[in-house]
């Protein structure tokens, strides 16, 4: 059985049930308050056929990413998640969320395993090669570092010499590789990166020790602050501009991603895509509703 072959079973067994839940919430949708996204059947006329007959749209992220993703309890949150529930109404289909770490992510949508991910990756225009990406929010880049050490760092250079956690693949990781070559140029010792696999390791060799600091972006770098009891401190720096948090939709599947975006500029037009960044401390990194677009790269 293919990849693809299989996927389409899934949708098929899945189907039934998504339909029956979507049904349930027309009603809730008719009787909504005014903030509540709407139906909107031009937006749902774009979705590839397959997703309407299925009624499913899967998408795999990592879970451990607050936060934009994660686990509370048995309780799946963030603000990605409630991006993401608030537009199923506007497109009449419902968005399963799966769990997989970050290597794993953009090779699944390629395979056609996944429809899509968000809550943890970073836009780049080279991505729009393979990916449709969704740019929904900004981000500011920046360091935890560990309260010892943190009054020493204060600007990029700071982390030569230094034991550094960084995931794997990750935009940040190639932002410490790209510091880590000016300190050696610059005639000091490099800076020893610590890969892991996913935020929560990282975060645990952070928080034990193991290593002096990590890189995040603006909501993973203020939750971990705010939670650490003063252990962790946010550095920003100037040189570091950050990339905009996106969603990342499979090319195989045109019209999902324009109908995401669709359903976002909805809840911005609504009030309930700031309100959602509000809740997770995160209303600094809004956008414009004209800047919430599919592939910008390839638009300019």
């Amino acid at each position: 059985m293919t990849i693809q072959s299989a996927k389409v079973k899934t949708r098929v067994k899945t189907s039934t049930m998504a339909l029956a839940a979507i049904a349930h919430l027309f009603p809730l949708m008719l009787g909504a308050a005014a903030t509540a996204g709407e139906f909107d059947q031009a937006l749902a006329d774009l979705l590839p056929q397959s997703i309407k007959d299925a009624g499913v749209v899967t998408i795999v992220s990592p879970q451990n990413v607050p936060p934009n993703i994660f686990v509370e309890g048995s309780e799946l949150k963030g603000e990605a998640v409630d991006l993401i529930r608030a537009i199923e109404p506007v497109l009449g289909v419902k968005f399963e969320f799966i769990d997989l770490q970050w290597p794993g992510v953009i090779p699944g949508i390629q395979a056609g395993n996944y429809d899509m991910s968000i809550g943890v990756m970073s836009y780049k225009p080279e991505r729009e090669e393979i990916l449709d990406m969704i740019v929904y929010r900004s981000n500011v880049s920046g360091i935890l570092a560990r309260s010892e050490v943190a009054d020493a760092i204060q600007v990029p250079s700071d982390l030569c010499g230094r034991v550094v956690a960084a995931v794997q693949g990750s935009v940040l990781l190639q932002q410490l590789e790209t510091e880590s070559a000016a300190c050696v140029a610059g005639g000091k010792t490099a800076i020893t990166i610590m890969n892991y696999p996913t935020t929560s390791l990282a975060m645990v060799a952070l928080k034990s020790g193991s290593v002096e600091a990590y890189p995040a972006s603006t909501g993973e770098l203020a939750y971990a602050a705010q939670s650490s009891n003063g252990e962790l401190v946010v550095r920003h720096f100037d040189e570091w501009q950050g990339n905009p948090q996106a969603a990342a939709v499979s090319k195989d599947e045109p019209g999902l991603a324009d109908a995401i975006a669709g359903a976002l500029q909805q809840l911005h037009d609504n009030g309930e895509y700031l309100e959602i960044l509000k809740k997770y401390n995160l209303e600094s990194s809004a956008i414009a509703k004209d800047e919430i677009v599919v592939n910008p790269a390839a638009k300019n």
